[in-house]
């Protein structure tokens, strides 16, 4: 068994090298997204949407989508279940659509 000397520096370079070639190959693999067309709804979801993504964000979006904006609110991720049963809630009642 060989015994290997690393110091910090060494550590780094050979780990930085390591993660830019693998996150270099990855990119590679990866086929590009299919931008949406200019008929196609953009669908929206949103994470933790309780105080400021309520008021900023869901009602503005909620009457534009009413307004005939070419979205569609889909979906909400809360932890707190009154944060995403206000949400559906007041998605259904704006829009008249379930999200």
């Amino acid at each position: 068994m060989s015994e290997h000397n690393v110091n910090r520096r060494s550590f780094l370079k050979t780990s930085t090298t390591a993660a830019l070639a693998s996150s270099t190959l990855m990119g590679l693999a990866t086929t590009p997204a299919k931008a949406a067309g200019s008929n196609e709804k953009i669908r929206i979801g949103f994470v933790g949407p309780g105080g400021r993504g309520f008021g900023a964000h869901v009602r503005t979006l909620a009457q534009l989508q009413k307004d005939g904006a070419n979205i569609e609110l889909v979906s909400a991720a809360d932890v707190y279940s009154v944060h995403r049963d206000r949400f559906t809630n007041y998605v259904k009642k704006t829009t008249g659509y379930n999200a």
